[in-house]
C-alpha cells in the first residue's frame, strides 16, 4: 500500500472516529431520545476493527473513552473500560465475525453492546447511582439497527478512497 493511500485511509479513519465522538457529545439528555441514542463510537471502532484491525488499538479505545468521559462529565475511565472490553472481544473474534452475513455480524455486535451495557449498569449499581437496566437495552437495540447502515456508509467511503487513489 503506497503512502498516499495509507494517509487517506488514516484520514478517513480519524475523521470517522472524531465524527462519532462528536455524535457521542451531542448525546441528548433525558427522555426517550437518551435511551435510543446508539453507541456511535463503538460502532465506528467496530467497523475499523473488522476492516483493518491494526487501525484501532486498545490505546485508541482508552484515549477516546477518556475524552468521552471528560466531555460527558462522568466517572473517569468508565467509557474507556467499556470501549477496551468491546475492542478486545471484537479483535479476538474478528476473523470469524468479518465473514459473517450482515445479520450475524449485527447479532455478534449486539452481544458486545449488551455486555457493555450490563457492565455499565453493574458499575452504576455498585456506585449507588440510579440506573434502570432497561435503559441500556434500547441503546443496544438502536445500535444493532444502525450497524448495517453505518457499515455500508463507511464501506462505500472506504472504497471511494481506494478508487480515487488507484
Amino acid at each position: 500500500m503506497n503512502t498516499t493511500l495509507k494517509r487517506h485511509h488514516q484520514g478517513l479513519m480519524w475523521s470517522s472516529l472524531l465524527t462519532a465522538l462528536m455524535l457521542e457529545f451531542w448525546h441528548p439528555a433525558g427522555g426517550l431520545a437518551d435511551q435510543l441514542w446508539p453507541q456511535w463510537l463503538m460502532l465506528v471502532m467496530a467497523y475499523w476493527i473488522l476492516e483493518r484491525s491494526r487501525c484501532v488499538s486498545m490505546f485508541r479505545g482508552v484515549l477516546f473513552g477518556l475524552l468521552l468521559d471528560l466531555g460527558r462529565g462522568v466517572i473517569l475511565g468508565q467509557h474507556a473500560l467499556l470501549l477496551v472490553i468491546g475492542i478486545f472481544l471484537l479483535q479476538q473474534t474478528r476473523l470469524r465475525v468479518r465473514f459473517y452475513p450482515m445479520w450475524q455480524q449485527t447479532a455478534a455486535l449486539a452481544g458486545i453492546f449488551l455486555l457493555q451495557q450490563g457492565l455499565q449498569w453493574g458499575l452504576y449499581r455498585w456506585l449507588h447511582y440510579p440506573a434502570q437496566w432497561q435503559d441500556g437495552l434500547w441503546t443496544v437495540f438502536s445500535s444493532a439497527l444502525l450497524w448495517p447502515w453505518l457499515f455500508l456508509l463507511l464501506d462505500r467511503l472506504n472504497m471511494w478512497v481506494r478508487r480515487s487513489e488507484a
